[in-house]
């Protein structure tokens, strides 16, 4: 086996796998944030939609007292001014819901994407370590190995020596 290989990929397999670790944990933080904002713009746009119909009905009641003549048309026109006030805050509120919604769905796709690609990153430094540990290390020569210089975590240069070999058929005794 190709041990100095095997630690080099076992590494880099142990950083990538960290990374998907933390982005999950990041993906799971960001979108319970972004979660409790959605919830927190929809309770603050229920309750300005329901502020506005209040509103609308008293304005409603307001424009029927101006008609049958028992209030002035200040007072009117200040229950109305009411009812717009609540109606564009409603609007607005809306928006802010609907914008912390696409916030949400942006931070759930990004983080899905981003950890699909640490996950296939980690299948594809596996599946080069399974290759590579399988692959054997051959001598141009035939013999007993007499040392291994090669340790493990070392860089080793494309044809360095990395075992001394005794070759027998080469071996004469004078």
């Amino acid at each position: 086996s190709n041990f100095i290989l095997d630690e080099q990929y076992a590494s880099d397999y142990q950083a990538r796998l960290t990374s998907l670790h933390l982005e999950q944990i990041n993906q799971n933080e960001g979108a319970a944030v972004a979660a409790r904002e959605v919830q927190m713009a929809r309770q603050n746009y229920q309750a300005a939609v329901s502020s506005a119909e209040k509103n609308k009905s008293l304005s409603q009641a307001y424009d029927e007292l101006h008609d049958a003549r028992a209030i002035g048309r200040v007072a009117r026109d200040a229950a109305r001014s009411d009812w717009l006030r609540a109606s564009a805050e409603s609007a607005a509120l809306r928006e802010a819901w609907q914008k912390s919604q696409l916030n949400l769905a942006q931070i759930k796709k990004g983080s899905v994407e981003k950890i699909a690609s640490l996950e296939q990153q980690l299948s594809l430094i596996d599946e080069a370590r399974k290759r590579v540990s399988t692959q054997p290390i051959l001598s141009p020569v035939s013999g007993q190995v007499l040392d291994c210089t090669a340790r493990p975590n070392a860089v080793v240069e494309a044809g360095a020596p990395i075992y001394r070999i005794f070759d027998i058929d080469r071996a004469y005794v004078m």
